[in-house]
C-alpha cells in the first residue's frame, strides 16, 4: 500500500503553499489546515498503546519517520471567537501532537525552532558567534539607555514584532526626538547601516537564493512597488555562515534580511523563520517553490 509522504499545513489560503504544490504529485502529499478544520478533509486519529505498536494517521494518511511537514501558517485559534476558535485550538494540537510522537523524518521547520526564534536577540547572539556582520542593538525600557545609545550614532528603531499589524516599519530617530512612552514596553534600537542596497537570501536546506533589493527608502517595503528586485551571488563566506545558522537554529527555511554597505558587505539583521518568499519568486525567478519540493520528497 502507498500513502502520501508529504504533509503540507497551512491556511487554505496561503499561495506560497500552492506554489509548493505545483511541484509536486498529487499522490504525493495531503494538505490540511487545522485552524479550519472540515469534515470532509480526512481524519486525525492517534492510537497509543501501552507497550505495544502506536498509530498516527493526519488527513487519512499514516505519518511517521517516512513522512516530510512543510508546517506554514495554519489558522491560529487567535484569529477566531467561540466555538471556531476552541476548534481550531484542539485540531492544531492534535496535529501537532501526532507529528511529533509519530517522529516525522523532517520539518520546514519544527514550530517550536520557529518559536525561539521569532526574537531577534537570540538571533544576533548566534550570527555574531558565527562571524556574521552585525549592527549594535539595543532593547530597552530605560530612557536614558536609548538616549545614550541614540546620541552616539544614527539611530534607527523597529519593532520586536509584527504579529498585532500588518506592517511596521522601521525608522530612524535623533536625539531630537523624544522618548516619552517608551516604557512600559521595551523598543528596539539599532545602529543604522549606511547601506547601498539590502539583501533579502531565502535558503532551503542547503540551497541559498539571494535578492538584491535598491531602493531609495531606509525600509523598502514601505514602497516595494518602487523598489527593483535582482539575483545575486553570495561569496562562499557568507554562504557557508548561513548553513551554518540554519544548523545551530535547527532549520531547514529561512529568510534573511541583510543591509549591504557599499564595499558590498553583507549586515545580518534578522531571519524570518517562516517568512514569505513568493514575491521573491515572482520578482526575480527563484525556483524557491522547486526547491522545497524537492528537499520534502528527498529519500528520507
Amino acid at each position: 500500500m502507498t500513502f502520501p509522504r508529504v504533509v503540507i499545513v497551512a491556511d487554505d489560503r496561503d499561495y506560497t503553499a500552492d506554489m509548493v504544490v505545483r511541484h509536486l504529485s498529487r499522490a504525493t502529499f495531503v494538505r490540511l489546515d487545522p485552524g479550519r478544520p472540515r469534515s470532509d478533509g480526512g481524519h486525525i486519529s492517534s492510537l497509543v498503546r501501552a507497550g505495544a505498536k502506536s498509530e498516527w494517521t493526519v488527513a487519512g494518511t499514516p505519518v511517521g519517520p517516512w513522512t516530510s511537514v512543510l508546517w506554514r501558517k495554519p489558522t491560529k485559534a487567535t484569529d477566531l471567537v467561540g466555538e471556531e476558535a476552541w476548534a481550531a485550538d484542539e485540531t492544531t494540537m492534535a496535529v501537532l501532537g501526532s507529528l511529533r510522537a509519530a517522529c516525522v523524518g523532517r520539518w520546514m521547520n519544527e514550530p517550536m525552532a520557529v518559536h525561539y526564534h521569532r526574537s531577534r536577540l537570540p538571533q544576533l547572539t548566534l550570527a555574531d558567534s558565527l562571524g556574521m556582520s552585525i549592527p549594535d542593538t539595543l532593547t530597552t525600557t530605560n530612557p536614558d539607555a536609548a538616549a545614550s545609545f541614540i546620541a552616539a550614532g544614527r539611530t534607527v528603531v523597529k519593532p520586536m514584532t509584527q504579529v498585532n499589524v500588518d506592517f511596521a516599519p522601521a525608522w530612524e530617530i535623533t536625539s531630537s526626538d523624544p522618548l516619552i512612552g517608551l516604557t512600559p514596553v521595551p523598543h528596539t534600537f539599532q545602529r543604522l547601516i549606511d547601506k547601498k542596497a539590502d539583501l533579502r537570501v531565502t535558503v532551503v536546506g542547503d540551497q541559498v537564493f539571494a535578492a538584491r533589493i535598491t531602493s531609495d527608502r531606509l525600509d523598502w517595503r514601505a514602497a516595494p512597488d518602487a523598489a527593483t528586485y535582482e539575483l545575486v551571488e553570495l561569496d562562499d563566506v557568507t554562504v557557508h555562515q548561513l548553513r551554518d545558522y540554519m544548523a545551530a537554529a535547527s532549520l531547514a527555511f529561512g529568510a534573511f534580511d541583510f543591509a549591504e554597505d557599499a564595499e558590498g558587505r553583507p549586515w545580518f539583521l534578522e531571519c524570518n523563520a517562516n517568512g514569505e518568499w513568493g514575491w521573491i519568486e515572482e520578482t526575480t525567478g527563484a525556483p524557491i517553490g522547486e526547491a522545497i519540493a524537492e528537499w520534502l520528497t528527498l529519500d528520507l
